[in-house]
């Protein structure tokens, strides 16, 4: 039909709002309770629930068993513990009981049990599953709403009618509205979801809401103040941040009141019985249609103003506070009394949550902990480790081709900070963080700030620097395009004394007309910029610098640190912005900028090569950010510059920030580079100068052994191999295979050049089956495919002999078995790799009992 569908709702407004799924819900309740007597109670529940069923079905069932939970928590109190003890749960105080127990219960399962559950189905079955984005529960009141729901029929009852309307009501929205109506799913807002949608991320909501809705109990049992509930106040106590929006509500509430007034007046009424859910349906249908007027007024006068900015907060609020004043006719009273209890629970709640942020300030400054950082990372707040997760994490981006565009409300929260910020009011506290709007601004070491990316889809990175003498901006919008580009926009920000440094990420073909990160900032900073980039190939430096940007910048400083750059100056062309410099940068000019990273000291010397003591040191890396960053900006580049030997200038920077220490040393009367983290347990790698790898030795190191360390440095020298790695750990099929060692490794892998016959040997540790073993061997040499001859691998048997140790290779009778060549991690990547030969040396522990 051309007519479908009918638009009856206002765009930006009841279209694609939840107020249209809770009309409808309220409606179905109603229905059951004026037909059936079912409770009515619980009121928003079916239409908040049912976009959750059509959009992520998976946080409504969570919901639900939230709920669930909840109501088994107070039952049993209050019907099994309290009796004899306590006085049992009523009114009220059954519902604060409830509020409280939702609380606790959504603490543990959005801190505990679902992230718990996210990573045993990943370890399990090999399933990633954005809990937060597709399990997290959503809602202020809702659990405890659902919970009170159940109150009075029971779990049992109460569950089919929540399960009845919550069906109905999607049937309706869904195959009703959707298909014959304007109203859409797409881009449904929820009124307050900001502070919904996670209590882990909006703690000081959940502090104000429970204190005031105490408050709102007491007043209720000491002076008879009557709110019609107590979340009424506790939910106005939210809106004091924006005071227009508890006029609105009010605002709304007397329109309805006055309108409500008017219609039971009216003849027609006379003889009619409006109670119960009757009343309810006409003061809702009221609100809705005041909406519904205010919604199309908007539309058709063309203002260009947010419809929702002139609705009442929440659902049923306005309508409810309405109902209470016709039914005691004391809406003065009633409004003072609201706003009264409401400003003392904003102002109490403040309080507390200041409070508890200074407690909780003061005890992160003691134990120098910061929960967000990966593992391996420093417990302080140090600036090197955001560089890596950012720089790390657009790699990541750039391999998958899949750009994360900010949302609308992430942009704009962003653009907000950089406003605050650059307005000059930043956070007083030394150790400032907080976590909210999809950032977490932190403050850092130097006491500049870090506004960090917190909605799981990047790790972009804007940094500021309040003592900076020049207002500059250093933006890397894709730190990806040539290793080192990210460790020479950090540099330039200190050459240039900048202001702010932004490591962006690429946005990928999927990212058009989406805003990222450096986009935002663009658009927002009123700091002149300067943007780092790859110069293209066969092109040397430059630097192209418009309108004001030539002024905020240190020419001289960026000469002294890039020689041989060329700069220009010119008015703004088509791909400069404003004030804004573009800065390309060669192979040459990046090394520069590495050399001027590692400071005057950077020229290393040579010594023996040797392993620092197992002492206490943290665990390794296994964030796949920091694992791409070690991979693009340390390991690639390093073996790069062994391989056309020239000095690996960049890699060293790149280790430097993340806390790597690569340094020559002598081993076997040549020259390595050794790669190693003093502070982790990432294992050690051993490269020799001259080319690119042929030959590669694996081995291990155990926490209180190394033996086959040893082992492996023995035979390194002895086979003339050119690269020694030592990972902290045997390997086997069951380790984890996102370490630094297989980062390592497997880069090792790509530039190995294998000549003739086997070019890698790795040291394992004896399997048990091996401990029947009663010969003479400390190593047996296990061959890649049964039947090679002897003399491919006799170079290999012959380094062990000539290290001084026994060693044999291993037969195919029954006396061998266990020392065949098995299934491990590591030669799980080196399968996939055509050409190469290997064999397995397992080191017999003389010391271990037998099996």
């Amino acid at each position: 039909m051309d007519s479908l569908p009918l638009t009856i709702f206002p765009d930006g407004g009841l279209a694609s709002s939840v107020i249209t799924t809770v009309w409808v819900g309220v409606f179905v309740l109603c229905f059951f309770n004026l037909r059936y007597g079912w409770v009515l109670s619980g009121l928003v529940v079916p239409g908040y629930l049912v976009p959750l069923v059509i959009v992520k079905p998976w946080a409504a069932v969570v919901i639900v068993i939230e709920a669930i939970l909840t109501y088994v928590i107070v039952w049993a109190f209050s019907e099994r513990i309290a009796p004899g003890r306590f006085p049992a749960l009523f009114g009220r105080d059954r519902f604060m009981g409830l509020i409280l127990a939702s609380i606790a219960v959504r603490l543990s399962m959005d801190g505990y049990v679902l992230p718990a559950f996210a990573e045993w189905l990943l370890d399990n079955f090999d399933r990633r599953f954005d809990w937060q984005d597709n399990l997290q529960s959503f809602g202020l009141v809702i659990i405890s709403l659902l919970a009170n729901q159940f109150w009075k029929p029971g779990l049992g009852r109460g569950l089919v009618a929540a399960i009845v309307t919550i069906g109905l009501t999607f049937l309706i929205v869904r195959y009703g509205l959707m298909e014959f109506t304007n109203f859409r799913m797409s881009g449904v807002s929820y009124l307050y979801e900001g502070l919904a949608s996670s209590i882990l991320a909006s703690p000081k909501a959940y502090i104000i809401l429970t204190l005031t809705a105490m408050i709102a109990s007491q007043v209720n049992v000491r002076y008879g103040w009557d709110f019609s509930g107590i979340l009424i106040p506790a939910l106005i106590a939210l809106q004091w941040y924006q005071p227009t929006k508890v006029l609105t509500s009010f605002l709304e509430a007397i329109v309805i009141y006055l309108i409500a007034r008017l219609i039971l007046k009216l003849p027609m009424m006379a003889n009619a019985t409006i109670e119960g859910g009757r009343k309810l349906l006409l003061f809702f249908n009221i609100s809705f249609a005041w909406k519904m007027l205010i919604g199309w007024v908007i539309v058709w006068q063309g203002f260009d103003v947010k419809t929702t900015d002139f609705y009442g907060f929440g659902y049923l609020l306005s309508t409810l506070i309405a109902i209470k004043a016709h039914d005691k006719n004391i809406f003065p009273r009633l409004a003072r009394s609201t706003l009264q209890v409401s400003l003392a629970g904003a102002v109490l709640g403040n309080i507390v949550g200041f409070a508890l942020s200074a407690g909780v300030t003061r005890i992160a400054t003691a134990t120098a902990g910061d929960p967000e950082l990966m593992p391996g990372e420093s417990r302080t707040p140090r600036l090197d480790a955001l560089v890596v997760r950012a720089v790390g994490d657009a790699h990541v981006r750039r391999m998958r081709a899949r750009a994360e565009p900010l949302s609308t409300e992430a942009a704009q929260s962003l653009a907000e900070l950089i406003e605050l910020f650059e307005a000059g009011v930043p956070a007083s506290s030394p150790t400032f963080d907080l976590t909210a709007d999809d950032w977490r601004v932190q403050r850092v070491e130097g006491g500049r700030y870090a506004i960090i990316r917190a909605d799981g889809a990047g790790e972009e990175l804007l940094v500021y620097d309040p003592a900076a003498p020049r207002n500059l901006a250093i933006v890397a919008a894709d730190p990806t395009g040539a290793p080192g580009l990210g460790t020479a926009a950090v540099t330039l920000q200190r050459n240039q004394r900048a202001r702010w440094l932004v490591i962006a990420a690429p946005a990928g073909p999927t990212a058009l007309g989406n805003a990222n990160v450096a986009d935002v900032f663009r658009a927002t900073s009123a700091s002149p910029r300067m943007l780092v980039e790859q110069a293209t190939a066969g092109e040397g430096s430059r630097a192209t610098f418009a309108n004001q940007s030539a002024r905020a910048a240190d020419i001289a400083a960026l000469r002294g640190a890039i020689r041989a750059i060329d700069v220009t100056l010119q008015a703004a062309s088509a791909e400069i912005v404003g004030n804004e410099a573009l800065i390309t940068l060669d192979g040459a000019a990046v090394r520069q900028l590495s050399l001027a990273y590692l400071g005057p000291q950077a020229t290393p010397g040579i010594e023996r090569c040797s392993m620092p003591r197992a002492g206490n040191v943290s665990e390794g890396w296994e964030g796949l950010g920091q694992l791409a960053y070690l991979r693009f900006e340390i390991a690639e580049p390093l073996l790069a510059s062994i391989s056309s030997q020239s000095q690996p200038d960049v890699a060293r920077a790149a280790a430097d920030i993340g806390g790597f220490a690569l340094s020559r040393c002598r081993l076997g009367g040549r020259n390595h580079w050794a790669l190693l983290a003093p502070l982790r347990d990432e294992g050690y790698a051993f490269f020799a100068e001259g080319g690119a790898p042929q030959r590669i030795v694996l081995s291990y190191r155990a926490i209180d052994d190394t033996l086959a360390a040893r082992i492996g440095a023995a035979v390194h020298s002895e086979w003339n191999a050119d690269a020694l790695l030592i990972a902290p750990q045997t390997d086997s099929l069951f380790r984890p295979s996102e370490t630094a060692f297989d980062v390592v490794w497997q880069e090792s892998l790509r530039q190995q050049q294998p000549g003739e016959g086997p070019s890698i040997f790795q040291l394992r540790s004896a399997p048990e089956s091996a401990y029947r073993y009663d010969g003479p061997a400390d190593v047996v040499v296990a061959r890649d495919i049964v039947g090679t001859t002897d003399a491919e691998f006799m170079p290999i048997l012959s380094a062990l002999r000539q290290s001084g140790l026994r060693a044999e290779f291993a037969g195919d009778g029954k006396d061998w078995a266990g020392f065949e060549k098995r299934p491990a991690t590591a030669l799980r990547y080196l399968d996939q790799t055509s050409g190469r030969r290997y064999a397995v040396g397992w080191v017999i522990d003389r010391g271990a009992p037998p099996q």
